[in-house]
């Protein structure tokens, strides 16, 4: 993790949270500094708090704004990933 300073952390949500693999990563690892830019996966809900999951875990970091991608009925996704990514360079 040295060799960078802007670490994208995917996750599915699984039951309202990330998955187990993505928790042992961000305790795995020192994130110092860094800066952590979230997206997770969904089936069906929205509204979650894995950002401020990662944030617990990651300690020391700045963790920006998460994108929710919704695997089902989201026919603008290729814009919304733009948008935030341009969100992003604030």
């Amino acid at each position: 993790m040295s060799n960078y300073d802007i670490v994208f952390v995917g996750t599915p949500a699984w039951y309202s949270t990330m998955a187990m693999p993505v928790k042992t990563f961000l305790t795995q690892n020192n994130f110092k500094g860094k800066y952590i830019i979230p997206f997770v996966t969904s089936g069906s809900g929205d509204g979650y708090d894995i950002d401020v999951d990662i944030d617990d875990l990651s300690n020391g970091k700045v963790v920006l704004n998460m994108l929710i991608v919704k695997n089902k009925g989201n026919d603008n996704l290729d814009k919304d990933i733009k948008n935030w990514l341009k969100s992003l360079k604030k």
